[in-house]
């Protein structure tokens, strides 16, 4: 499993991101390269969009390679949107 340093984000750098991790092969015998992607989350009634995810994306499958800290992360977003009455947020509002 792939590791990112959040601390990359709080310093407001997106770009260090390529940095932070590196590609990795894929199940499928493609690369998994860094991207970024957008994130829904269904509660109950409303509907959260969590913006700017870092990932790991095959460039051959598009197969979605995460780290636990990123999405406990986005999972803390999504409640504090929720929380906001927002109806999305980006992984950079720290």
């Amino acid at each position: 499993m792939p590791t990112i340093s959040l601390e990359l984000f709080k310093m407001g750098d997106k770009k260090s991101f390529d940095y932070a991790l590196e590609k990795m092969s894929c199940i499928c015998g493609g690369i998994a390269s860094p991207a970024y992607i957008d994130i829904t989350y269904r509660f109950n009634d409303k509907v959260i969009v969590v913006k700017n995810v870092p990932v790991l994306r095959c460039e051959n499958c598009e197969e979605i390679y995460s780290d636990a800290l990123i999405e406990k992360r986005v999972e803390e977003l999504a409640y504090k949107a929720m929380q906001e009455h927002k109806s999305f947020i980006s992984f950079t509002d720290f």
